[in-house]
C-alpha cells in the first residue's frame, strides 16, 4: 500500500504545479483517499497493535496511541515549518513568525497557535476557500465578522497543505472510541453522511468542493469508511487468494492510471458536480473495500513500505519546493516541473532519514508497532508492470511537449493571496483581483489600474497585505445590507452602488455606521 500513497502524494504535487505536464487523481480526491487511508490505518493499528479484540487491552493504551501519532506528525511537520520561517526571512516573505500581522493580539496568538499545532487549520482553510469563491453562508459569515480584517489570508499558513493534518488530528482524537466496534463506525458513518449532505444539498452556500473537502465534521464519514473496510481484513488475511486479489488490483489500477492519463487527461477529476457524484462515491467505496485486499498482498513488502513511508514528508515538503523553483529558477518549463519533482523527492528522503526514521525507531520501541524499516532485495512482477507504466507516462510526456506549439511568455499562476492571483509574466509579478479579466501581452495590458506589479514576490504580497479587506457581507435586517469593511459595520439600504475605498464612500447619510452588528441593527430599528 505505501506506492498507493505516494501515488496520492505525487498526485497533489502535480496538481499544486504551475503548468503542470499530466494530472493523476484531482488533488481534492486524493486528499479524499488519503482520509480513507488514514482511517482504515488507524483502526488497523488500534485493533492489532493497542487493543487487540478478544483481550483486555493494555493499561494507559489510549494515551500510548495520542503519543504516538503525536510523534509521528509533528517532528517532520515542525522542522518543515523551521525551513519556511528561515527562507521566508531570507527572501522577506510575510509570515506571521517574523513580520506581526496587523491583527490585535488574541488574533495574532491563534495564528501562532493555528501553524504550531495544526489543530483549527481545516477550519480556517474552509472560510478562506468560501472567501476566495465569494461564497459565503451564515457560518462562514458569522466568523468572518469576528475576526479582524486581514485575518483569513493564506499567507498566515506556513506549509499550506497542512489543513489535512488538522482533520487528521481530531480522527486520531476520535478513533480509540470507535474504531474497535463496528456498530459505532457505521453510527458515526450516518452522522458523517447526514452533516455532509444536509449541509451541501439541503443548504444554500456550502460547495461540496470546500465543505465536504476542509470541513472535518463532513469528511469524518470518509475517515470512517476507511475503518469500516479495515475490520473485513481480519476475515481475509487466511486465504491465499486475498494476496493474488490484492496483486490484481494493484495492476488494473495502474493499467487504469495509464490509459486515464493517455485518454482523458488525468483520473477521477473533481467536475461541475464536485465531491459527491454518484462517480466519486462510488469510486470512495471500491478503493475503500480493496484496502484489506492490497494490504493482505503488500504488508510484508519492504520495498513498499519503505517507499510508503516518503508520501508524509513528501507532501509536507513540496509546497515550498515549487514555489522556490517557479518563482526563483530562470529555466524552461519542462526544466522546472522535472526539479520541481525531483527536489521535492530528495528533499521527502531527507526528512524521511534524518527525522522520521529515527523518531520513528524511537516511538516504536516505547509504544509498540512496526518494527523500522529495511529495503530488501527482491523485487516483485508488480514492480515490473509498474515501472513499465511509469516508463511509458514519462515516454508521452515527451511526445506531447515535442509536438507541442511552442507559447511565448505564458502567464504562470504563482499563487493566491487573499482575493488576489499573483501570475509571473515578462519577468515580473502581477497582483490580479479576483475575476479581473486580464488580456496578457495585448496592448496596454498592464495599465489596469487595479493590477498590482511587483519584480519580487515579497513586494507583491506585502504590497497586497497592506491593502484593505473587501466588503463582506454579514446579514440582511430588512431593506438593509449590513456589510463588513475596513474594521467598521455599515448598514446599507438594498439597491445603492458603492466603491469601497473611494474618496468619501463613508459619507452618505444614508449609511449606518457603527462598530459592531448589534448597534448597526439598533439603528436600522430607529430608521423603522
Amino acid at each position: 500500500m505505501g506506492m498507493i500513497r505516494v501515488f496520492l502524494a505525487f498526485s497533489v504535487v502535480l496538481w499544486h504545479m504551475p503548468g503542470r505536464p499530466f494530472l493523476l487523481l484531482d488533488s481534492k480526491v486524493a486528499v479524499l483517499f488519503f482520509f480513507i487511508t488514514s482511517g482504515f490505518y488507524m483502526a488497523l493499528t488500534i485493533n492489532e497493535t493497542y487493543a487487540p479484540p478478544g483481550s483486555a487491552p493494555r493499561p494507559g493504551w489510549r494515551r500510548s496511541f495520542y503519543l504516538s501519532r503525536i510523534l509521528r506528525l509533528y517532528p517532520a511537520y515542525l522542522v518543515t515549518v523551521a525551513a519556511m520561517v528561515i527562507w521566508f526571512g531570507i527572501t522577506a516573505t510575510p509570515n506571521v513568525f517574523l513580520n506581526h500581522p496587523d491583527v490585535p493580539l488574541p488574533a495574532f496568538l491563534t495564528l501562532v497557535f493555528l501553524n504550531v499545532f495544526i489543530l483549527g487549520q481545516d477550519f480556517f482553510q474552509t472560510i478562506i476557500n468560501s472567501i476566495a469563491i465569494e461564497q459565503t453562508n451564515g457560518i462562514s459569515r458569522a466568523v468572518i465578522a469576528t475576526m479582524p480584517p486581514h485575518f483569513f489570508e493564506n499567507i498566515w499558513m506556513l506549509v499550506g497543505q497542512s489543513w489535512s493534518l488538522g482533520s487528521e488530528l481530531l480522527f486520531y482524537a476520535m478513533a480509540p472510541f470507535i474504531v474497535r466496534s463496528v456498530k459505532r463506525i457505521i453510527a458515526c458513518i450516518c452522522v458523517g453522511l447526514a452533516i455532509r449532505w444536509g449541509l451541501i444539498f439541503g443548504l444554500h452556500g456550502f460547495n461540496s468542493t470546500i465543505w465536504g473537502y476542509t470541513f472535518f465534521p463532513a469528511t469524518c464519514c470518509l475517515f470512517c469508511l476507511g475503518s469500516l473496510c479495515y475490520h473485513l481484513y481480519p476475515r481475509l488475511r487466511h486465504y491465499r487468494f486475498a494476496g493474488r486479489a490484492g496483486a490484481a488490483i494493484t495492476i488494473g489500477f495502474a493499467l487504469f492510471v495509464l490509459v486515464s492519463m493517455l485518454c482523458w487527461h488525468g483520473v477521477l477529476p473533481a467536475g461541475p458536480g464536485g465531491l459527491d457524484t454518484f462517480g466519486l462515491w462510488s469510486a470512495y467505496i471500491i478503493y475503500a473495500l480493496s484496502l484489506p485486499l492490497l494490504f493482505c498482498r503488500w504488508h510484508k513488502n519492504r520495498i513498499d513500505r519503505w517507499i510508503g513511508e516518503l508520501s508524509y514528508p513528501l507532501y509536507l515538503v513540496h509546497g515550498g519546493v515549487i514555489g522556490f523553483i517557479f518563482v526563483h529558477v530562470h529555466a524552461g518549463q519542462a526544466m522546472k516541473e522535472l526539479m520541481a519533482a525531483a527536489i521535492s523527492v530528495i528533499a521527502a528522503a531527507a526528512v524521511f532519514i534524518c527525522i522520521d526514521r529515527p523518531v520513528d525507531a524511537w516511538r516504536h520501541r516505547h509504544f509498540g508497532g512496526r518494527a523500522r524499516v529495511k529495503i530488501p532485495p527482491a523485487i516483485g512482477r508488480e514492480w515490473l508492470v509498474l515501472a513499465c507504466v511509469l516508463v511509458l507516462v514519462f515516454a508521452n510526456t515527451l511526445r506531447l511537449r515535442a509536438f507541442a506549439q511552442p507559447v511565448l511568455a505564458a502567464p504562470v499562476l504563482v499563487a493566491s493571496v487573499g482575493h488576489y492571483n499573483i501570475v509571473n509574466y515578462d519577468d515580473r509579478l502581477f497582483g490580479i483581483p479576483h475575476g479581473d479579466p486580464v488580456n496578457f501581452g495585448a496592448p496596454g495590458y498592464d495599465q489596469d489600474k487595479q493590477l498590482i506589479i511587483a519584480t519580487k514576490l515579497s513586494k507583491l504580497t506585502a504590497r497586497i497585505a497592506s491593502l484593505p479587506a473587501p466588503a463582506v457581507l454579514v446579514a440582511v435586517d430588512g431593506h438593509y445590507n449590513i456589510v463588513s469593511y475596513a474594521g467598521r459595520m455599515f448598514g446599507v439600504p438594498q439597491g445603492i452602488a458603492i466603491t469601497w475605498g473611494a474618496p468619501g464612500y463613508d459619507t452618505d447619510k444614508r449609511f449606518i455606521i457603527a462598530g459592531t452588528v448589534a448597534e448597526v441593527r439598533m439603528g436600522i430599528a430607529q430608521t423603522r
